[in-house]
């Protein structure tokens, strides 16, 4: 329902700009904090940061195959070997 009401693309746009808003108020607060970071600090930081990887993840490999059509199945067979490999 997202998806529909909110669009793909700006899904993964808000996806995007939200891990790196996370990763610089985490290393806004690590530079001030003590040595060793409280880890109530860093889980606070780490359940927003994974919705997003959850939002980009899912909506980046659809769109990714969107130019691909009626050949969505074969351009899966190409994509995701490709995520998993780390190439």
């Amino acid at each position: 329902q997202i998806v529909m009401r909110l669009g793909m693309r700006r899904l993964v746009r808000i996806g995007g700009v939200a891990v790196i808003v996370l990763a610089v108020i985490f290393l806004a607060f690590d530079a001030v904090s003590d040595p060793f970071l409280p880890l109530w600090a860093f889980l606070a930081w780490c359940l927003p940061t994974f919705l997003s990887f959850g939002l980009l993840f899912g909506n980046l490999n659809s769109l990714a195959m969107t130019p691909l059509g009626k050949l969505a199945g074969l351009g899966a067979a190409f994509v995701f070997p490709s995520m998993r490999c780390g190439v």
